[in-house]
This record gives structure tokens, C-alpha cells and sequence, in this order.
């Protein structure tokens, strides 16, 4: 009874945080297709100059990390749901998954 209880909890979380990442691509999508007043994301940032924005270059990063955690948020829901498999990754990093989002 244990095991199958902590075997549904384990996939809950995997799909949870494939859900929170789905989430929050969305949104970050969304802040650059629907501009608020008219002004996007980067057209803000350049409004306001200040020495904490890099440069546009140092954004090109984060199709890499996005990349990253979506093939890690599948590779959870497919632990979590394929047999025969040791469930060591999904229970060390559920919650930093999580966090993540």
C-alpha cells in the first residue's frame, strides 16, 4: 500500500512541474508577444538604463536552459511512469523542479 501510494505521489510531482514549466514558458512567452501599452519586455528594459541589465547577447542563453528543463521535466514524467526504472532522480529533485518554476 506504501509503495503504491509514494509511486502516485512521484508521478504527481512529475507532472506537476512539467505543468508549472509549461506555465512558465507560456508566460514568458506571453510578456514578449503581448506588449503591455505597447512596449515589450526589451523596449522597457532600454527605457530605463541602469547597470544591472546586460547585454541582449547574454540572453541567448536561455533557449539553452529552457531546453535543459523541458528534456529533464520529460525525462521525470517518463521515470515516473515507465516500470523497471529506479525513481532515485525523481525523489532527490522533485522539489528543486519544482522551485524552479
Amino acid at each position: 500500500m506504501s509503495i503504491a501510494i509514494n509511486l502516485s505521489r512521484y508521478r504527481q510531482q512529475a507532472v506537476f512541474n512539467l505543468v508549472g514549466l509549461i506555465i512558465v514558458i507560456t508566460v514568458n512567452a506571453l510578456a514578449n508577444i503581448l506588449p503591455i501599452n505597447g512596449k515589450d519586455t526589451g523596449t522597457l528594459s532600454d527605457q530605463y538604463p541602469n547597470y544591472f541589465t546586460p547585454a541582449g547577447l547574454t540572453f541567448s542563453i536561455w533557449s539553452l536552459i529552457y531546453f535543459g528543463l523541458i528534456l529533464f521535466a520529460i525525462y521525470q514524467v517518463w521515470l515516473a511512469f515507465s516500470r523497471g526504472h529506479r525513481k532515485n532522480c525523481i525523489i532527490s529533485c522533485r522539489a528543486w523542479a519544482g522551485c524552479s518554476c
